[in-house]
């Protein structure tokens, strides 16, 4: 028992003290260059479980997801949106700041205090790092060069959010998404774990995505968001969105909203 606190007491000793190191320090050198493969058939041992394109073979359902979550007033969610393109402007998006800070509250992952004033205290360095993400480059941007060195430059920015107190990988994932929606996606569990991914790292979970993302698949997404009326839906946000209704979003849609989508499919949501 004894010996139980003590290591107990070495262990809080530990994280106590790599807390107090200033921020550079506890993030270490996060330098590696991040290459992905190239696009090619979904056959890697690092693809998703669930290809991404069996939730749209259906664009009928598919676009009935997707607008239902886009219904003002039904999901918070729908908000991130319209708040998100406001901060995309030139003068806006290589900056986290205060206005941002809620965006993740909008998708369930509110920021605490703490963590909100470290990143405003640390918002010159952010911006550093945003500056080196071209917002012209999208994961499925068919330069591999341009890709890579846009997600290096994300990966080391998620890589100092997330070592911030109470700044998880999900949390990081939305502010930096926020700020680069064509680039980054949004890591949500119940998302990943339809797509048999909650075990990956961001490194696979982003070369996953830029593999499922062909150009047939992003067309039909684009068509998809025009279609509900959000044609600035990134392709990115409109899977996301489409995966996250149908396996989990609409259990909270209110009865006439529910009876249309399990007339559309009714295999598919019971209750």
């Amino acid at each position: 028992m004894e010996a139980r606190f003590a290591a107990n007491a070495r262990n809080a000793r530990d994280v106590s003290q790599r807390r107090s190191r200033p921020w550079r320090e506890r993030v270490g050198a996060v330098t590696t260059t991040f290459v992905l493969p190239e696009k090619g058939p979904l056959t890697m041992p690092d693809d998703f479980a669930q290809i991404p394109t069996a939730w749209i073979k259906d664009a009928d359902h598919a676009r009935g997801l997707l607008a239902a979550y886009l219904t003002p007033g039904l999901f918070t969610g729908s908000l991130w949106d319209p708040a998100i393109e406001r901060r995309l402007e030139p003068a806006a998006r290589d900056l986290i700041d205060v206005e941002d800070l809620y965006s993740p509250t909008l998708l369930s992952a509110p920021i605490r205090r703490s963590a909100g004033q470290a990143i405003i205290e640390r918002k010159d360095e952010i911006s550093e790092h945003l500056r080196g993400i071209d917002p012209e480059i999208t994961l499925w941007h068919t330069n591999s060069v341009k890709v890579n060195a846009a997600l290096d430059c994300a990966n080391e920015l998620v890589a100092r959010l997330e070592a911030i107190d109470h700044i998880g990988w999900t949390k990081a994932s939305k502010l930096v998404a926020a700020k680069r929606p064509k680039l980054i996606p949004i890591w949500d569990k119940q998302v990943s774990r339809a797509l048999g991914a909650d075990k990956m790292s961001w490194h696979q979970y982003w070369a996953a995505w830029r593999r499922s993302l062909t150009p047939v698949v992003v067309d039909d997404l684009r068509e998809l968001a025009v279609g509900v009326g959000h044609p600035n839906l990134s392709p990115l946000r409109t899977i996301d969105i489409i995966i996250w209704m149908d396996e989990w979003g609409w259990k909270d849609l209110p009865t006439p909203h529910w009876d249309e989508l399990r007339e559309a499919c009714p295999s598919r949501h019971t209750q």
